[in-house]
């Protein structure tokens, strides 16, 4: 909901070529962004298996490739117009994921991990059923199992955290940890990449360079390209050596 609104505000823009409307209703779109990069994550860790874990976590970045491909691809067929479509088409297509999200969002288990550690055992069990495979091997025991694993995780998780406030995180050696934090997306920010994947076009257009919406286009067609082998490294390299 809060991308489509930030869209909308985006759209409604263009009447009078309003700059900072643009802009409120970027930092709204923006906004959803920054909530479903935390949330999706997290669902689905606590959804896939963990042969799977580290391929659908990888998913989330593809499919941000994706949509980089088909912006810079939108902006490409477009660039040549003369009429509104030549901004107006970019930016009313951001109206179409956010909609899909929130028409079949209703339609998405919920997370087996909050159920198990709400006490709703059978239906974390039923979650599971519809999410694995059942074979053999896994069946309804292995499936219990698994929700008593999840549950027992989730209280240890809990009683490892009871009392523990906000300030914690500013004592003794959770500060160092808190600032290393702060400081990894601070860093992120301050190293340009963000700018130079914002302001890419307008970097090389300002250089004269000749045919830079095709020079963009290309670049994440790479980028995608590159980020497929998330699909298989993560799960199969693993992230360090086993002793």
């Amino acid at each position: 909901m809060i991308g489509l609104i930030g869209t909308l505000i985006q759209a409604l823009s263009t009447i009078d070529r309003q700059y900072w409307v643009l802009i409120a209703g970027k930092i709204v779109l923006n906004v959803s962004v920054g909530i479903a990069s935390a949330v999706v994550g997290v669902y689905l860790s606590e959804c896939a298996p963990a042969s799977l874990r580290g391929t659908l976590m990888s998913n989330y970045n593809i499919i941000q490739n994706v949509g980089y491909v088909l912006a810079a691809a939108t902006v490409y067929g477009v660039v040549n117009r003369t009429d509104t479509l030549n901004w107006l088409l970019p930016i009313c297509l951001q109206f179409v994921l956010p909609a899909v999200i929130l028409a079949t969002s209703p339609f998405l288990p919920e997370s087996p991990r909050w159920l198990a550690g709400q006490g709703r055992l059978e239906e974390a069990a039923a979650v599971l059923r519809s999410l694995r495979k059942m074979t053999v091997e896994y069946n309804d025991e292995a499936v219990m199992a698994e929700v008593l694993e999840i549950q027992a995780a989730y209280e240890d998780s809990r009683r490892l955290h009871d009392g523990i406030g906000w300030f914690e995180l500013f004592k003794g050696a959770n500060l160092r940890r808190t600032l290393i934090a702060i400081g990894l997306q601070s860093l992120q920010q301050a190293q340009g990449v963000s700018f130079v994947s914002n302001y890419i076009l307008v970097t090389l257009v300002s250089l004269g360079i000749n045919n830079p919406y095709t020079i963009v286009l290309v670049l994440y067609v790479v980028l995608f390209v590159s980020s497929l082998g998330a699909f298989y490294f993560p799960d199969r390299v693993g992230r360090r050596t086993r002793e």
